[in-house]
């Protein structure tokens, strides 16, 4: 988790970068237990079945439990990139949240400029419905706009 955060693709794409710690990754991992019996998110690690590495890691939270809205995101590390490792999980994820009765509507986006992220979530089964303009706040420049899918049931 902490090579991925600190690689440049990923920090990239961040609008709010962060300098993860092992103490910030522990904590985070620690609480994944807690958020997912307390229904406000599963967090799944991306395994390579034939080596059993961990390559990174994909979530599922619930946005706005009133109206039962959950986002997707996902992260893989660089040295696995490009095998299908994110589109298989965010495929699986996505199937699991759909049979979450809090769960109506799951949404993954991406900015639009992020063409590799994008084809992830088209392929995961996402139906796009279009660009949020200046949706999400650029560290280092204008505002990015980011295109959103959903699955719904």
């Amino acid at each position: 988790m902490l090579e991925c955060q600190r690689d440049a693709q990923t920090q990239r794409w961040l609008f709010q970068p962060r300098e993860l710690t092992l103490e910030t990754v522990g904590k985070r991992i620690a609480e994944a237990e807690a958020n997912l019996l307390g229904g406000r998110s599963a967090q799944f690690s991306i395994v390579e079945v034939a080596t059993g590495a961990v390559c990174g890691d994909c979530t599922v939270g619930l946005a706005m439990p009133e109206i039962g809205l959950a986002n997707l995101g996902y992260m893989v590390h660089p040295a696995f990139r490009g095998r299908g490792y994110a589109t298989r999980a965010a495929r699986l994820a996505a199937d699991w949240a759909m049979t979450v009765p809090a769960i109506g509507r799951l949404e993954a986006s991406a900015v639009v400029r992020n063409e590799a992220s994008l084809r992830v979530i088209e392929k995961a089964g996402f139906t796009y419905e279009g660009v949020l303009r200046g949706f999400l706040p650029n560290p280092v420049g204008p505002r990015w706009d980011t295109g959103v899918s959903s699955r719904t049931r």
